[in-house]
C-alpha cells in the first residue's frame, strides 16, 4: 500500500496530463471486487440515478486440492515478504488505513469513520461464517474507496470477507479458523503502529520462519481451485441488489430501507 501511494504521489499528475492510466493492484487483489462493485454502481446509476451506500462482498473458494493441505497451498512467499516489507517501511501504518489511497483529506476522514476495516468473525448473508479476507484484509478497501473517488462517487460503507463452510459439524471449526485469522490480522494491524525498533524485531522473526519469494503452490495443485465473489449492495435511496461473479447484476424493483 505504501508503494501504491508513492506511485500515485509521483506519477498521478503526469499520467493525467498524458492521458495514461496506471493500474496497480490488478491481480486477485483487487481487480475482481473492483470490477464487480463498479458494475453494481453503474447499474444503480442507470436504473435509479443513485449512488451506492453500502457494499458487502463475500469470497467463496471451492474444489480445493485433494488430500491433506500442504505448506505450499497457503500464503505465497511473495505475500510473506510483502508483510515483512510493510513492517520495515517508515510509513507502516498506511498499510492498514482504508483511506490510504484517497486524495482529498476530508473525504479520507469520512471514509475512516464510515467504513473501518473490521476483523471479527461474523455471519454472512446466508448464515455462513465470514472470516477476514485472505490473505489480508487491508488491501481491497483502500482500492475500492480510491476507485469511487476517481469515478466521482460519494463514499460508501464497505466490508468484505471469506465465507467458510458452516453446515453441521463444519460450523465450529470454521468459527475457530475465522477467529484465528482475525487474531493474526489484528496482530498485524497492531504491529504497524509499534515503534520502528519493535517493527524491525518482529520483521526479523517473521523473516526467520516465513517462506521466501518464489514459494507457492505447484501448478497441479491449482488446477481444480475455483472461487466466486458475491456482492450485496444498497443505494442511497434504499434499493437493494446483488451480483455473483460472473453472473449479471440484479436489483430489486422497490426500495427496502434498514
Amino acid at each position: 500500500m505504501q508503494f501504491i501511494r508513492r506511485v500515485i504521489a509521483e506519477f498521478d499528475e503526469a499520467a493525467r496530463s498524458a492521458g495514461v492510466k496506471v493500474v496497480q493492484p490488478a491481480g486477485f487483489e483487487s481487480l475482481p471486487p473492483d470490477l464487480l462493485i463498479r458494475a453494481m454502481a453503474e447499474r444503480a446509476k442507470e436504473r435509479f440515478e443513485q449512488a451506492l451506500d453500502t457494499v458487502d462482498l463475500e469470497l467463496r473458494i471451492s474444489n480445493l486440492p485433494p488430500g491433506l493441505p500442504r505448506p505450499t497451498d497457503g500464503m505465497s512467499g511473495g505475500t510473506s515478504q510483502t508483510l515483512i516489507a510493510v513492517l520495515l517501511d517508515d510509513d507502516a501504518a498506511i498499510a492498514v488505513d482504508p483511506a490510504a489511497l484517497t486524495a482529498e483529506s476530508a473525504r479520507a476522514e469520512h471514509i475512516r469513520s464510515l467504513s473501518p476495516i473490521k476483523l471479527r468473525p461474523r455471519r454472512g448473508t446466508d448464515g455462513s461464517v465470514i472470516a477476514p479476507m485472505i490473505p489480508v484484509a487491508f488491501i481491497n478497501p483502500a482500492v475500492m474507496h480510491r476507485s469511487a473517488e476517481l469515478w466521482g462517487d460519494p463514499p460508501f460503507s464497505y466490508r468484505e470477507g471469506t465465507a467458510l463452510p458452516s453446515a453441521g459439524a463444519m460450523r465450529a471449526p470454521s468459527l475457530a479458523l475465522a477467529g484465528i485469522l482475525g487474531g493474526i490480522q489484528a496482530l498485524q494491524r497492531r504491529l504497524v503502529y509499534a515503534s520502528p525498533a519493535t517493527r524491525r524485531r518482529y520483521a526479523r522473526m517473521m523473516g526467520a520462519v516465513m517462506p521466501a519469494s518464489g514459494f507457492g503452490p505447484r501448478p497441479d495443485r491449482l488446477e481444480g481451485w475455483t472461487w466466486s465473489m458475491t456482492v450485496h449492495a444498497r443505494t442511497t435511496g434504499g434499493h437493494t441488489g446483488g451480483a455473483v461473479s460472473p453472473v449479471p447484476v440484479t436489483w430489486g424493483t422497490s426500495p427496502r430501507h434498514g
